[in-house]
Formats: C-alpha cells, structure tokens, sequence
C-alpha cells in the first residue's frame, strides 16, 4: 500500500524528492538494493544536502558489493550530518569493508559516543576492535551488547574473544549459551570443539566438531577440525 502511494505520487510530480527518497528505502528494506540504487540516485540529484539519503545510497551500493563507491555518499552524509549515529554507523560498516579498521573503529566510536544505547553500532564496534587485536576491549563491548538482552551473534563474539584470550573454560560458556537459544548453531558447536580440545577433552571435542559439521556441512574448516580428532572416534 505504502508502496502504491509512493508511485502514485512520482506519476505526477516525478521529481517529488520525498517520493523518490521514500520508495528507495522502502526497496532498501525489502532487500532490493538494485531498486534502491535507482530511486535515491534520483533523490539526490533533486537534493544532494540530504544526509539521509546519501547515507541510504552508500548503504544500498554496500549490499550490492560497490563498497569503494559507497564511500563515496557515505561520506557526503557525514560531513552534511557529523552529529548523525546512524550515517556515522554506516559509514564505519563500508570502512570495515574496505578492511580499514582502525577507521572503522574510529566511526563507530563516534557513533556511540552521540547514542550510548546504539547497540548495533556497539556490536560493530566490538567486531572491529577484535580484528585490530583489541581483544580484551572487544569482550568489554560484547558484554555491553548483552546486557540489553540476548543476542547470538554477540555470543559467539564473546566466546571468540575468550578463545582467543586463552580462557578456554569460559568460551565454552560463552558458546554454550548460544546453543540454549540456537541448538543448531555450528558456529557455537565448532567454538565448544575447539574450548574441549584446548582443554584436552578430545571425545568431547569430537562430539561437538561432528555436530558443526552436520549443522554447516559446506564449511571445510569444519571438516578440517574434524578430521583431526578421526583417531579419537571410538571403534
């Protein structure tokens, strides 16, 4: 219906920049970046100042794999709206895209320090901080984002983190959290294979990267991880 209106309102004032404007956001949540890209293009060439749409272009250009020229109308927003959470948010997501992390972290920083309770950007943030080696100040922030409720993916940060701090025991807490609210999750059963076999508990280790590959069967370091502990496998 939303939809409708909006075309109905661009067949008689085609230029109509909120009409334009409009109908790419409504494709960019539907998951039709292509549309998206077509209709805030033109609501930028009827008004570049707009922070939003600028901001809606990059991310829309980001799901289509263009993240170098998402840059690009990312950047316009930040500096037509510096003051923007979500814009400064977006724009941390294309930086960690181009692997620029320390850029990254800069922007999501930003993002939080105007909204403390933004816990999307703070789950962006702790990504960010553990690929820059930042492992403890990640853990910090996954701990943060869970606070708020619980959150798979910000689960299996955490038990990463603690993995790779060396606390074994905890991760597999951690993971083991993840599977009381998502029994399938191989991500969550392969971080248990490895907090077991850490811990010298090869059988245990066996069980669960048997469990991620039957959950994840493409993922060859599944496979991988398995095939190390075959010797363990009774019979």
């Amino acid at each position: 219906m939303q939809n409708s209106c909006i075309s109905g309102a661009l067949r008689s004032t085609p230029n109509d920049f909120d009409a334009l404007h409009g109908l790419g956001t409504v494709y960019l949540d539907a998951g039709r970046p292509a549309q998206a890209q077509a209709f805030l293009t033109r609501a930028i060439a009827v008004n570049a100042t707009s922070a939003d749409a600028q901001s809606d272009l990059g991310v829309a250009l980001h799901a289509l794999g263009h993240i170098e020229e998402a840059l690009v109308p990312l950047r316009t927003a930040a500096a037509l709206a510096p003051e923007n959470a979500v814009v400064r948010n977006n724009l941390g997501n294309i930086l960690a895209g181009l692997n620029r992390y320390l850029d990254a972290v800069t922007e999501f920083e930003h993002a939080i320090a105007l909204k403390p309770d933004y816990s999307t950007a703070r789950f962006n943030l702790a990504n960010a901080l553990l690929e820059v080696g930042r492992v403890e100040d990640a853990a910090a922030q996954f701990r943060v984002v869970l606070e708020s409720g619980p959150d798979v993916e910000a689960q299996i940060g955490l038990g990463a983190c603690l993995q790779a701090l060396d606390h074994p025991e905890d991760a597999q807490r951690a993971f083991e959290k993840v599977l009381s609210i998502d029994p399938r999750n191989a991500q969550a059963h392969h971080g248990i294979g490895v907090a077991h076999q850490t811990l010298g508990n090869m059988q245990s280790a066996l069980a669960a990267f048997e469990a991620a590959t039957q959950f994840a069967p493409a993922m060859p370091a599944y496979h991988r991880a398995l095939s190390g502990l075959k010797k363990y496998k009774p019979g």
